[in-house]
């Protein structure tokens, strides 16, 4: 709605000859004049005036969880009443209230169906972390004294997160271009830090997030070296971007590169509003000298595993095919916080991947950890984000609280870019600063409006403004109505594969099915079956959990089921193959060699694993006509120790009884 009055008001001006619309005047204050009513004396007003201080100060509690963590919830719900007394309200309005709570509430939702609920225990502190600050700074901006701080306090970060990550980062891990002569004489002073979730092989920062994490700031603390308000604020941010722009370079980050170009961008557009042009049709002839210019065999490079471009792709095709396949199969809840590692390697496995942390694509991997409704909160989010920002700048009369809200809007531009190849999943500890430039952004936006007496016509136009701020929610809930009557299936789906997943992770790592989660799973997914017949997945984790049971005649159809299912697109878990082949010059190779490529890549990976041996001889003795390869393939899966063993045991009888074959002498 304020976009389409923004484009309806634009043209009536330039149907008057480009005079501006007295009705569309700004109506708000400079920040020398932000204020607002003082809170009650005492405690409690003070509480609720230095609040963001006192919620920056706890965020270690969550930042690094610990037995200790249980403090900061019971302080945030003291801060939280103290500004209810105070203010007589718990938050401020805004647009990006509700959407930030309801990702608290996937996040909530995505730590129980967890497989792994201490791996997803840190993602959950972060995302509630994300929404205390959010919320604090929303709040606790009371005056320009306190926006200025909080805009020092944000160059400050930036520059002792460069500093640390100069001392703190796996350099070596450094992939395009490697220049020991620089990366050798940086020192490592800082590893090991407790609970900071680093993977255990990984004791420093990794360069990608260092990249990424100056390609949020860093916009920021260049709108504020350009328009920041003092001398000493723009010297500071001056040096800090020298110093976060070399950190940048030295972690050849592409996703941050990319993110800083963008809001950079966005700076220069704001400051003059002609450079847009030249800007896009910079962007737009790249993309066809990308696209036309390139020749042939640079396409076939990029799709080459030779190469690190090339396999940067396959990967990311590799994984995106597999995300989107969890996506569908538990759209309603996700997969389960920051398990994308664990389902992937043991549901859902691609034909190159190895163990990858993330689905490297912000959208993709948001809805992964929080489900659909969390992608659309998210995405809901960032729209209001930008409609606070438009409504700020029309009523913000300062330039330096101005550039503030255009550098809050290149830093989440530039991370919302960056996310599209790499990401920083939401609760990641770099993300928090997210929130600040969030929560900045409507504040500034309640600072600056200055409230016009009552008049005639006020109370509908306050009815009006109570049904837009209904919208969202209202569509919200209205594509999840929608969503449940057209796909019913989905819902059984996803509540199957909960337990499902519980279960088999729980059998993979201890060798016995858990009692509970497999009686969960035994009951719907027959249901899930039934409804999505043409699931493979489901059909591969019903034989898992039936093998796992002792059930290996009824496990064997299950995934004679599922070996007929991806033989219908065997495309689907290597999307890429088929490229390179024609890329190449060679044939077509028929839908079966290609899925015991596939199959015999996860073999390969994951030897202790009975089930794709199984898949494995089952094409060859049922679609290659080759039941001599099949008992071939149980007989060494079973030497190899293959687990269950009782599933290789059976299947290698039927297939000697079928061949003649004497396996008595077979361990």
């Amino acid at each position: 709605i304020n976009l389409t009055d923004w484009a309806m008001n634009y043209a009536l001006k330039l149907l008057a000859g480009g005079k501006p619309d007295p009705s569309r005047q700004r109506s708000g204050r400079p920040i020398a004049e932000m204020k607002e009513v003082p809170p009650s004396p005492g405690f409690v007003g003070l509480v609720a005036r230095y609040e963001w201080i006192i919620m920056l100060a706890i965020s270690p509690l969550m930042l690094f969880p610990g037995r200790v963590s249980w403090i900061a919830p019971i302080i945030i719900g003291l801060v939280w009443i103290c500004r209810r007394l105070a203010y007589g309200r718990f938050s401020r309005p805004g647009a990006m209230n509700a959407p930030e709570a309801l990702l608290v509430v996937m996040a909530a939702a995505g730590f129980l169906v967890s497989v792994d609920r201490p791996l997803s225990e840190p993602k959950l502190w972060g995302i509630a972390l994300q929404a205390v600050l959010f919320f604090a700074v929303l709040n606790g901006l009371h005056g320009k004294r306190d926006v200025r701080w909080l805009a020092a306090g944000l160059v400050a970060l930036t520059l002792a997160t460069a500093l640390l990550s100069l001392i703190g980062t796996q350099w070596d891990v450094v992939r395009l271009v490697d220049l020991p002569q620089i990366y050798d004489r940086l020192p490592r002073l800082l590893g090991n830090i407790p609970d900071s979730g680093l993977s255990p092989t990984q004791e420093f920062f990794h360069p990608r997030e260092v990249g990424a994490t100056m390609g949020l700031l860093l916009p920021f603390v260049a709108s504020m070296a350009l328009f920041g308000s003092g001398k000493l604020l723009r010297l500071s941010a001056a040096l800090t971007f020298l110093v976060g722009g070399l950190v940048l370079l030295l972690s050849q980050a592409l996703m941050g590169l990319f993110g800083l170009l963008l809001g950079l961008a966005i700076l220069a557009v704001w400051w003059r509003r002609r450079l847009a042009v030249p800007l896009i049709l910079f962007g737009l002839v790249l993309a066809v000298l990308l696209v036309v210019v390139v020749p042939t065999s640079w396409r076939a490079a990029a799709l080459s595993s030779d190469s690190p471009i090339g396999l940067g792709v396959i990967l990311r095709l590799d994984m995106w095919s597999r995300a989107w396949a969890m996506i569908a199969d538990m759209p309603y809840t996700g997969i389960g916080l920051n398990t994308f590692s664990l389902i992937q390697t043991h549901f859902y496995m691609g034909y190159l991947l190895g163990v990858e942390p993330h689905a490297h694509n912000l959208f993709l991997q948001t809805a992964l950890d929080l489900g659909l409704p969390g992608l659309l909160a998210f995405v809901w989010l960032l729209v209001a984000f930008y409609l606070t920002a438009r409504q700020a700048l029309t009523r913000l009369d300062d330039r330096p609280a101005t550039a503030m809200v255009i550098g809050a809007v290149a830093g989440v531009s530039a991370y919302v870019a960056g996310g599209l190849l790499d990401v920083m999943t939401l609760g990641a500890k770099p993300v928090a600063a997210l929130s600040l430039l969030l929560g900045l952004t409507g504040a500034l936006n309640w600072l600056a409006h200055d409230p016009e007496p009552a008049a005639e016509g006020d109370d509908a136009r306050g009815r009006l403004g109570r049904v837009k701020g209904l919208a969202a929610p209202a569509l919200f809930l209205l594509i999840l109505i929608i969503g449940f009557a057209l796909w019913p299936g989905s819902v059984s789906r996803n509540l199957a594969l909960i337990p499902a997943h519980q279960a088999v992770y729980v059998a993979r790592q201890s060798g016995r099915l858990p009692a509970a989660e497999t009686a969960r799973a035994m009951a719907w997914l027959p249901r899930a079956i039934e409804q999505d017949p043409g699931n493979p997945e489901l059909h591969g984790i019903y034989g898992s959990l039936l093998a796992w049971s002792e059930m290996p005649d009824a496990a064997l159809d299950a995934f004679a089921r599922r070996v007929l299912l991806d033989g219908r697109m065997p495309y689907r878990y290597a999307p890429f193959l088929a490229w390179q082949r024609e890329l190449a010059g060679l044939p077509p190779e028929s839908g079966w060699q290609t899925l015991l490529r596939v199959y015999r890549q996860w073999q390969i990976r994951f030897p202790g694993r009975a089930e794709y041996p199984v898949m494995i001889s089952l094409i060859h003795q049922q679609h290659l006509q080759d039941s001599d390869q099949a008992l071939l393939n149980q007989q060494q899966a079973l030497e190899a120790g293959a687990m269950p063993g009782s599933l290789l045991e059976f299947y290698r009888a039927l297939l000697a009884e079928r061949t003649g074959a004497n396996t008595d002498s077979t361990p």
